[in-house]
C-alpha cells in the first residue's frame, strides 16, 4: 500500500492524525484541489479549523516552501459570502489578515494562507496561478 509506520505514504509528512504534502507548482485554486486528490483519493487542500491547526500548517509550510502564500481549502463556491471547506468541515474558525475578507473587485472567492503566519487572505481570483498548492491533507 506504500504506507510507512507513520501511516503516511512516501512523500507525505505525518502530523497528529493527518498526512501533509506540499506541491510547489503554481496553479489555480481548482487545479490545486485536483492535484491533492490525484495524489491521494481522500486528500483535500488543508482545512484550518483551530488556532492549533493554523500553527501546525504554518510550521509545516515554513519547513516546506519559500513561497509567501499558498492555497488552502476555504472557498466561496456560490459567491454569496458563505465560506466552505473542501473537505466538508464547517467554517467556524477564521484567522483573516486585517482588512480581510474584502472581496476586492467582487472577484475574490478562494483563500490563500500566509505561509509564515497561517493568516488567511483572499486571492484576487480563483483562476490566478499566483500561488502553489497549499498543503494537501488526508
Amino acid at each position: 500500500s506504500g504506507r510507512k509506520a507513520s501511516g503516511c505514504r512516501h512523500g507525505w509528512m505525518h502530523y497528529g492524525d493527518h498526512c501533509f504534502r506540499f506541491f510547489p507548482q503554481k496553479v489555480t485554486w481548482s487545479a490545486a484541489e485536483v492535484q491533492c486528490q490525484h495524489h491521494h483519493p481522500s486528500a483535500h487542500l488543508a482545512s484550518i479549523l483551530s488556532e492549533r491547526e493554523r500553527d501546525v500548517v504554518a510550521h509545516y509550510l515554513s519547513m516546506s516552501t519559500s513561497y509567501a502564500r499558498v492555497w488552502i481549502g476555504l472557498h466561496n463556491p456560490n459567491k454569496d459570502r458563505t465560506w466552505v471547506w473542501t473537505d466538508g468541515s464547517l467554517f467556524r474558525y477564521d484567522s483573516w489578515n486585517p482588512g480581510e475578507p474584502n472581496n476586492r473587485g467582487g472577484r475574490e472567492f478562494c483563500v490563500e494562507v500566509w505561509a509564515h503566519t497561517g493568516k488567511q487572505s483572499l486571492k484576487h481570483t480563483c483562476s490566478s496561478k499566483g500561488a502553489p498548492s497549499g498543503p494537501c491533507v488526508h
